[in-house]
């Protein structure tokens, strides 16, 4: 990328952070054997996955004319069901989280009012 404070043609609405753009330019490189920029990104939020909070990031692009889920800086291993799949997967692992939480909190709580 030429000058950092320019949006690149495929972030039109500056959806990219720009410390995660070349990060995005080299993913999508990796991805599919070659430099592209005829992609549009999106949407982008950061990955919440217990150790790796704020480590890793997914962009939503439109490519080929289709919308594909990109993570950048990713860790996959054979057999993986993509990066939309794994974000569902947290999503529900954190609701499961946060039942057990509030139940252990719950319990907590009934102990201190018990205790009073």
């Amino acid at each position: 990328m030429s000058n950092s404070d320019e949006k690149p043609a495929w972030d039109p609405d500056g959806v990219v952070p720009e410390h995660e753009r070349e990060r995005l330019e080299l993913h999508i490189e990796d991805a599919y054997g070659r430099p592209r920029t005829d992609f549009r990104a999106i949407a982008y939020t950061e990955v919440m996955w217990s150790g790796w909070e704020c480590d890793h990031a997914v962009v939503l692009i439109e490519i080929d004319g289709k919308r594909e889920v990109q993570m950048i800086g990713g860790v996959f291993y054979p057999g993986d069901k993509g990066a939309a799949t794994m974000l569902r997967e947290r999503l529900q692992a954190y609701r499961e989280a946060i039942v057990d939480t509030e139940r252990f909190l719950a319990a907590l709580e009934d102990g201190e009012h018990r205790d009073a």
